[in-house]
């Protein structure tokens, strides 16, 4: 009979940092699960580390040769029949109940096939001031993922049946997006969530993903963003992409003619989404209305300001909930 829990674990050349990885999965709270191992072509210690550790609930595998991540990812689904599938690097940390509580929610929440926590990232100077704080609710991570990957790969639990029965694996054309493509993918056939605990430690060193990867991760990421455009029914330009981006990141000195062309896409964008229902209407026209607005209080200058307000009164302002209405009259 299969455990309940199947973690899915590449290994590449990652034996010093590995110890603490798995010391951090065999210490859990949750005790009922298979450490599924993949040593992807290491020529490190890391298979010497593993080798080292007496516990029946350690399975390793060796590829024959490198195969990547991806690769080794999909192997290692194809390989699990636990009801749930966890994900952990071999260099980050699991903090003691995050097994526990992700399992629990997952038990009580069956319409969720993806649901992912808080993490922080950490060097070995100490945590860094990067905190990453992801909504709970399947309607805001859904939006949220127009233009950034809203939950986070190494801290991810999956419900294995919905994979198998929409044949959903990570795809190799999506390097280094690979997570945020299927994440998206998966969103087709269940709702997704977050956790509001930190309940995962990211490890950042030079050899990190996103320090070496970064250009082609961000040419993916654009793929995935495009992709989930056309879906709600509008083609964008790069251009119209990469602006959608840059003020949902906070471009909080953005000029008057930046503002002007944001604004005509939020209008389109709320226009398309009320006819494809891609995303909750209502809750996507406030989550636009409030961003442009905010970033129109940042415009100096009474006058210009007050223009771009009356500009897009039939639009934009309509839109916004009462509570940012009123601190737009304050500021004024």
């Amino acid at each position: 009979m299969p455990r309940p829990i199947t973690v899915i674990f590449p290994m590449y050349n990652c034996g010093e940092y590995l110890k603490e990885a798995v010391d951090s999965i065999l210490s859990q709270t949750f005790q009922d699960f298979e450490l599924l191992a993949i040593n992807d072509g290491s020529t490190d210690n890391s298979v010497e580390v593993m080798e080292g550790y007496d516990d029946e609930r350690i399975r390793l595998i060796h590829n024959e040769q490198n195969m990547g991540l991806i690769a080794t990812l999909n192997k290692g689904l194809d390989m699990c029949d636990s009801p749930y599938v966890i994900r952990a690097d071999a260099d980050d940390i699991c903090m003691p109940t995050r097994f526990e509580k992700q399992f629990n929610f997952m038990e009580a929440n069956p319409e969720v096939g993806l649901c992912g926590t808080w993490y922080v990232g950490f060097t070995e100077k100490g945590e860094s001031p990067l905190r990453a704080g992801y909504l709970p609710g399947d309607d805001d991570i859904r939006i949220k993922h127009l233009h950034q990957v809203h939950v986070s790969h190494g801290t991810a639990i999956f419900r294995k049946k919905i994979l198998d029965e929409h044949n959903l694996r990570f795809a190799p054309d999506f390097a280094h997006a690979e997570d945020y493509e299927l994440f998206v993918r998966m969103s087709k056939y269940c709702k997704l969530a977050n956790l509001q605990e930190l309940l995962y430690k990211v490890r950042y060193h030079e050899g990190s993903v996103s320090s070496k990867f970064k250009e082609v991760q961000l040419k993916n990421s654009n793929r995935v963003i495009n992709r989930q455009f056309k879906d709600m029914g509008i083609n964008l330009s790069e251009d119209e992409i990469n602006l959608y981006k840059e003020m949902a990141y906070g471009d909080f000195n953005a000029s008057k003619e930046k503002l002007e062309k944001t604004r005509d896409l939020y209008n389109k964008l709320v226009a398309a989404n009320k006819l494809s229902g891609f995303v909750p209407h209502e809750k996507y026209a406030h989550y636009l209305a409030s961003i442009w607005f905010h970033h129109c209080l940042n415009v100096k200058g009474i006058k210009q300001r007050y223009r771009l307000y009356k500009s897009a009164y039939f639009s934009m302002y309509r839109l916004l909930n009462p509570m940012d209405r009123v601190k737009l009259l304050l500021k004024n």
